[in-house]
């Protein structure tokens, strides 16, 4: 009777170090439960790619009397004087925003420009008079990725619903100057995300007795990596 009790307490032991071996086993070594925490970890997102992209006008260079240096491209801003005086931005040699084309218009006028082809992905628009800015918040956290141009100006008034978090998204992306954007006031600003500091190439301009900032008509040779600077420059 004993060597009986014995050997069924020995045979319990046996089986619930084997429970618990196996059990440790399935968790440690599992394979499908590590290729699923490692695809959950090191998915990348992409972003959704505009499927039409439209031209309104075609102009060689963007207007730019000089050739730009290799590894960089033509670019003309134009935000316009007045509230009928559409905004215009043109990128090697293509207006993709004038005359109402891609939606641009009143607020802030975007475009992101890959910088390794020199390829417009994506042009937006964004009425900051109207709506508030969290679709603007969406797309520069979601759609700008690392190393991309981006192209920014306003149009008519952009001040009005544009958050603390889209100023800080856009001054991480290295503008010095959207913080102190004011009502009707004319900005722009070509970046680069991954900036370690502030482009040069942004200015803004402040309304006056009730009417608008002096209009900004920049046409550019931006390169294909921005130059950070540390300190704001001042465009004066």
């Amino acid at each position: 009777y004993h060597i009986k009790c014995l050997t069924w307490i020995s045979l319990s032991m046996l089986v619930m170090v084997l429970l618990i071996t196996s059990r440790q086993y399935w968790l440690e070594e599992d394979p499908f439960i590590n290729e699923t925490n490692i695809f959950s970890t090191t998915e990348i997102e992409e972003r959704q790619l505009q499927e039409f992209i439209k031209v309104s006008e075609i102009l060689p260079n963007c207007g730019i009397q000089r050739e730009c240096p290799e590894n960089s491209i033509p670019v003309h801003v134009y935000t316009g004087q007045d509230k009928n005086d559409q905004p215009k931005l043109c990128i090697q040699g293509k207006y993709v925003i004038g005359g109402n084309m891609n939606g641009g218009g009143r607020g802030l006028n975007a475009a992101i420009v890959d910088s390794t082809h020199f390829q417009v992905v994506a042009v937006q628009n964004f009425d900051l008079y109207s709506q508030n800015s969290s679709s603007l918040e969406y797309w520069l956290a979601h759609q700008v990725l690392d190393n991309d141009i981006i192209i920014a100006f306003t149009f008519d008034e952009a001040s009005k619903e544009l958050s603390k978090k889209a100023k800080t998204s856009l001054y991480k992306l290295g503008s010095g100057k959207i913080q102190d954007l004011q009502f009707r006031s004319q900005w722009y600003m070509i970046s680069q995300k991954g900036i370690n500091g502030f482009t040069s190439l942004e200015n803004l301009t402040y309304a006056k007795n009730d009417q608008w900032g002096d209009v900004i008509d920049e046409h550019l040779c931006v390169p294909r990596h921005i130059p950070p600077q540390v300190v704001t420059p001042d465009p004066n």
